[in-house]
Parts: C-alpha cells; sequence; structure tokens
C-alpha cells in the first residue's frame, strides 16, 4: 500500500498526521508526493500507526527526489 492510500484510507488529515508525526504538513505533502523521503524516526511512527501498512516500500521517490 502506498502512503498516500493508507492516508486516504485512514482518515487522517495531512494537518492531524503532521501534528501526531511533529513534522510540517508540507512534510507530508512532499512525502505523499515523492519529493522527500521520511526519516528512519517517522517511518517506525507510521508502522506503529498503520499497523505495518505503511513502511519504506509505501514511498515512490520521484527521479528530482532531493535528500
Amino acid at each position: 500500500m502506498s502512503f498516500g492510500q493508507w492516508l486516504n484510507a485512514s482518515g487522517y488529515s495531512a494537518i492531524t498526521l503532521a501534528e501526531i508525526l511533529g513534522v510540517s504538513r508540507q512534510t507530508i505533502y512532499h512525502w505523499r508526493n515523492g519529493t522527500r523521503l521520511p526519516r528512519t524516526e517517522h517511518l517506525i511512527k507510521l508502522d506503529r500507526l498503520s499497523q505495518g501498512l505503511v513502511g519504506l516500500h509505501s514511498f515512490k521517490i520521484t527521479p528530482n527526489h532531493k535528500r
């Protein structure tokens, strides 16, 4: 399952998820659009929050990915 699919299905808004994870709303959009990857600490939190549905495999990287 992609991060975007999970976010839609989870019922969390980007703003709410950002608050839970301690990141900005823009960070959530970057993850969803594939312009940035989450840090390890956020991947761990997402794994727990999604009960294992979201992991590094859930993120697609665009050719212009910077990190």
